[in-house]
């Protein structure tokens, strides 16, 4: 599944605009922010269609991230992932596993009414799916603590613009809550 980023655009007296960065030209708009939302689920599809029936390479979704810094969309009203789901072709691969546990898988999608294959495929995708959310979410944790640097380093450095040593800080004890907070 994908998660196309559409960003929404809105101008005094205007409907709200939708745009994909990673698709141009697919585009839409709707008088309200869902009316916007579900037209760009439409407008989605049918780009991602058309790419599909031409033969065209669908391009890999940016990230959040990527959308949110590019100075293009600072002005955004709205920034919203939009999901789709390509049909694939299905294909028979051939797997080894122990006996005993395809047994216990076995008996696992009997009483849930699935198919070893599509257990397998869930299981799977279920996998990747929390490794990567565990990556997003330590880039995050990263973010968070580039932001609690800066602004410690921000709170230093007017610290020591307006120190004097009428404050009672000479340049020892400065440099000492330098060593500190560094």
């Amino acid at each position: 599944m994908y998660h196309y980023i559409a960003i929404i655009h809105k101008d005094k007296d205007s409907d709200f605009g939708v745009s994909f960065p990673d698709l141009p030209g697919c585009i839409t708009a709707g008088t309200t922010l869902e009316e916007a939302r579900l037209m760009a689920v439409e407008a989605l599809d049918a780009h991602i269609t058309y790419m599909i029936e031409e033969g065209l390479s669908i391009p890999k979704p940016s990230t959040l991230d990527a959308v949110i810094e590019h100075e293009d969309y600072a002005s955004a009203a709205a920034v919203i992932p939009i999901s789709f789901e390509i049909e694939q072709k299905i294909l028979r691969v051939n797997i080894s596993a122990p006996e005993r546990d395809l047994a216990r898988i076995d008996r696992y999608v009997s009483a849930h009414g699935l198919n070893r294959s599509t257990f397998l495929i869930r299981s799977a995708l279920s996998a990747i799916q929390t490794e990567e959310a565990l990556q997003e979410h330590s880039a995050v944790e990263q973010g968070i603590a580039k932001i609690i640097q800066m602004n410690i380093e921000k709170t230093f450095q007017t610290k020591l613009e307006t120190t004097t040593e009428a404050d009672g800080w000479d340049a020892q004890s400065v440099n000492l809550y330098a060593g500190v907070v560094q």
